[in-house]
C-alpha cells in the first residue's frame, strides 16, 4: 500500500495525473467503449487476475464496464494484442508485475540504484516488434506494464484516471509509461540531506538530467507523430481486411451452406476418388477443376483452416473456449478430453482475424 498522505508519494501521483491529462488532450474522436477501451479493460482485469478463463473475463467486463462481449471477443482482442499464446501472455504479465514492484520500491526508497534496476528490467523486450510498411509499430508490452502499475498500486487512481487511461492504445500507452519513468527518475534524483560541498555537483547533475529528459520528450514527440501516420495507414489496411473477413464469413454462414467447409470437404473427396482412379461422368467432369480453383481462390486470399476436419485430438478447457464445443462439461482446467473436429474453423492469416470458430464434438466410449 502507498501512503497517499506522504508528501513525495502524493506529488508523484499528482504528476502522473497531470501527465495523463496532457496525453488524452491529444486524442480526438474516441468512441465510448471503443475497441481500444475494451482491450484496455480486458488488460486491467487480466493484470488483476492472470489465470482467469475467457468466461471469467467476459463476466467481469460485462458486469463492471457495461459491455457486451463474448469469449470470441476476448480471443480476438488477445490476438490483436499479440497475447493469444498463454505462455507468452504469462511471461509478459510476470515481467510487468516484477516491473511494478521495482517501481514501487524505487518510489518509496528514492534510490537511484532502485531506479536503475527498474529501467534495466523495463528495457527487456518480450513481444516481438511489429512492422508496417517498413516502420516499427508500438507493441502492447508497455501498455500491459502501465495497467499493471494501476492494478498493483490502486492508489495511482486517486483522480479516477483509469477511465482516462482506457483511451490509450499501444503508442500513447507506451509514451505515457515512459513519462511515468521520467517522473520516477526525477523523484529518485532528488535526494535530501545533501552536504554543502556536494550541492554544486548535484545541481549540475540535476540540470544534465533535465536536459536529457527534454531530449527524450522531443524524441518521443517525433515518434508519436510517426505513430500517428502509421496508425492512419494501418487503419486503411485494417478496414480492407475487415471487409474481406466479412465477405468470407458470409460465405461460410448457414445461409450459404457453409461454403468454405463444403469446398474443403469436396476437395478431399475429389482427391480420394482420384487415388481410387474413379472416372466421373462426362457431364460433371469439370467439377474437380472447379473445386480446385475455388480452393486456390481461398488460399490466395490468405484464408486458412484452423484445424483438420475429421481429426481426433485431445483438448483442455482453454482449448475449447476457442471452439464451439459439443460434449460434457470440464471439471477443472487440467482435465483433458478427446474430441473430433466437425468443422475446421477459418482465419485470415495475414491479420490473424478469425472468420469462423472450429466446431468439435466429444468422443464418447460408445463412439470409440
Amino acid at each position: 500500500m502507498l501512503d497517499v498522505k506522504e508528501k513525495n508519494v502524493a506529488r508523484f501521483i499528482e504528476e502522473v495525473h497531470q501527465c495523463l491529462e496532457r496525453r488524452i488532450n491529444n486524442i480526438h474522436g474516441s468512441e465510448h467503449y471503443s475497441r481500444i477501451e475494451r482491450g484496455n479493460w480486458l488488460l486491467y482485469e487480466i493484470c488483476k487476475k492472470k489465470d482467469g478463463t475467457f468466461n471469467y473475463y467476459v463476466n467481469e467486463l460485462n458486469c463492471k464496464y457495461d459491455l457486451n462481449v463474448t469469449p470470441d471477443d476476448i480471443d480476438y482482442i488477445l490476438r490483436s494484442l499479440k497475447l493469444s499464446n498463454r505462455e507468452k501472455r504469462m511471461e509478459v504479465l510476470q515481467w510487468a508485475e516484477n516491473l511494478a514492484e521495482l517501481m514501487k520500491k524505487a518510489l518509496l526508497s528514492r534510490s537511484h540504484a532502485d531506479y536503475e534496476a527498474f529501467i534495466t528490467l523495463r528495457k527487456k523486450k518480450i513481444i516481438d516488434a511489429v512492422w508496417f510498411r517498413g516502420r516499427r509499430l508500438s507493441t502492447s508490452q508497455d501498455r500491459v506494464a502501465t495497467w499493471m502499475l494501476f492494478a498493483k498500486m490502486p492508489e495511482l487512481d486517486q483522480y479516477n484516471d483509469c477511465k482516462k487511461l482506457a483511451m490509450l492504445g499501444n503508442g500513447y500507452a507506451q509514451y505515457f509509461f515512459y513519462d511515468i519513468s521520467d517522473i520516477l527518475a526525477d523523484h529518485c534524483g532528488a535526494q535530501g540531506h545533501i552536504k554543502k560541498e556536494d550541492s554544486m555537483k548535484l545541481s549540475i547533475e540535476q540540470e544534465k538530467r533535465k536536459v536529457m529528459q527534454l531530449e527524450n520528450m522531443l524524441e518521443r514527440t517525433n515518434m508519436s507523430l510517426d505513430d500517428l501516420q502509421n496508425k492512419f495507414e494501418e487503419k486503411i489496411e485494417e478496414s480492407k481486411a475487415h471487409e474481406m473477413v466479412g465477405f468470407f464469413t458470409k460465405l461460410n454462414s448457414e445461409k450459404y451452406g457453409f461454403l468454405l467447409d463444403t469446398i474443403l470437404t469436396n476437395f478431399k473427396a475429389v482427391n480420394a476418388l482420384k487415388r481410387e482412379h474413379f472416372e466421373l461422368p462426362p457431364k460433371i467432369n469439370g467439377l474437380p477443376v472447379m473445386v480446385q480453383k475455388l480452393k486456390e481462390f481461398i488460399e490466395d486470399n490468405g484464408i486458412n483452416p484452423i484445424m483438420h476436419p475429421g481429426k481426433t485430438i485431445e483438448v483442455d478447457l482453454a482449448d475449447v473456449e476457442k471452439c464451439d464445443y459439443d460434449g460434457t462439461p470440464f471439471s477443472n482446467r487440467e482435465e483433458r478430453k478427446t474430441v473430433r473436429v466437425i468443422s475446421p474453423g477459418w482465419v485470415y492469416a495475414e491479420k490473424n482475424l478469425q472468420i469462423a470458430r472450429p466446431k468439435v464434438k466429444e468422443v464418447t466410449e460408445d463412439e470409440d
